[in-house]
């Protein structure tokens, strides 16, 4: 099968577009940070009062959406808090 690109250029347009990506994702990340709409790991689990490791448990049992790209992982403080109010005894 003949591609259209070559390799290179393939992995150069690959890398160019997650830089874009990554560029986007953190300023808005950045500008919802302002506003506390969005939290990284150690702040949701700082908010829920536990470990990061049971917030990664909480994403595998119980859905907290995460939201990723690349190497990122936020969490919306309103599913944060939605799950704290679902969980409640």
């Amino acid at each position: 099968m003949n591609n259209l690109f070559s390799q290179d250029f393939e992995n150069q347009l690959i890398d160019y577009f997650k830089s874009l990506a990554n560029t986007a994702f953190t300023e808005v990340c950045t500008e919802h940070s302002n506003q506390s709409e969005y939290l990284t790991k150690a702040e949701a689990a700082k908010l829920l009062k536990c470990s990061e490791k049971t917030v990664k448990k909480l994403v595998d049992e119980y859905a907290l959406p995460e939201i990723k790209a690349d190497h990122f992982i936020r969490y919306k403080k309103s599913d944060v808090e939605n799950l704290m109010e679902q969980l409640k005894c």
